[in-house]
């Protein structure tokens, strides 16, 4: 469960910098994803001496495909959700992009047999309909194309994360995740290659910061992965809007919307019903 908990409050930092990278720091999208994952596979390839592990079996056809199907989601997801997150503000990506772990928990379910329990289910329908509840105006869905960009994103995630659940039978999370980001920085530098330089000694300082949050929150989450499954870690991980939801107001100066607030308090209450029953 701390794994979880962990991951959720580094979510929520991450978010909050990304965001504030993207808009105080004016830092294009393409140039955050682009020096953002090369500093992450830096920061864990000075780490892999102590926590970078190898099996024979990461060779296997079968899991070279799913890590293939793995960073080629992770690429598109990726660069749709920092291209609507620019666009867009946090309190009101924030129901967009928990729909992932939404989308997750439904997924995992019917995939998976040993994740399915019709109750998490049912709080997960629940969570959806608040989400869009909460982009209701005057009974039509609000729904741009960057709020499109982050709801498609999210929806790729959760196909992300069942390939993931599969790989971490054979992966320590330290490991895959450094494999992932080091061919995901790869791909990036191939697509943006002039968006790799050209940042102030300010904003490189925040990214920096920002990467490491990630690594933490991807790092616990996938140990959580291992340990209690997809659909109990996607409730714990559902947390994070709470948390991103005053830190936009109090870091951001972003507007508190009622609407926002209460699909957050129904999506925050299904979590905490879940864990206590």
């Amino acid at each position: 469960m701390i794994g979880g908990l962990i991951a959720a409050v580094a979510n929520s930092a991450e978010m909050l910098l990304e965001r504030y990278l993207l808009n105080a720091k004016h830092l294009g999208w393409k140039k955050s994803m682009t020096m953002g994952f090369g500093l992450i596979f830096i920061f864990m390839l000075i780490g892999s001496p102590l926590f970078f592990s190898y099996s024979s079996l990461y060779l296997s056809n079968t899991n070279i495909a799913y890590l293939g199907i793995v960073v080629f989601l992770a690429i598109a997801f990726n660069s749709l959700f920092f291209f609507g997150l620019k666009h867009t503000k946090v309190n009101e990506a924030e129901p967009l992009i928990l729909t992932s772990w939404i989308f997750t928990i439904i997924n995992a379910a019917i995939v998976f047999p040993e994740e399915r329990n019709v109750f998490y289910i049912i709080l997960a329908l629940i969570a959806s309909l608040s989400v869009l509840g909460s982009h209701l105006k005057k009974h039509h869905l609000q729904m741009d194309k960057y709020a499109l960009c982050i709801l498609l994103s999210a929806f790729l995630i959760s196909i992300h994360d069942l390939f993931v659940k599969k790989l971490l039978d054979v992966y320590d999370p330290f490991t895959f995740y450094f494999v992932r980001c080091g061919l995901c920085a790869v791909a990036f530098l191939f697509l943006f290659k002039k968006h790799a330089s050209g940042i102030s000694k300010s904003a490189f300082a925040f990214l920096a910061i920002t990467t490491v949050v990630a690594i933490v929150r991807y790092v616990f989450m996938y140990w959580s992965y291992q340990v209690w499954g997809l659909v109990y870690t996607s409730l714990l991980m559902c947390i994070a809007p709470a948390i991103i939801l005053v830190g936009s107001h109090i870091f951001l100066g972003e507007k508190l919307q009622t609407k926002n607030i209460v699909a957050t308090v129904i999506i925050v209450g299904c979590i905490i019903t879940a864990l206590v029953f």
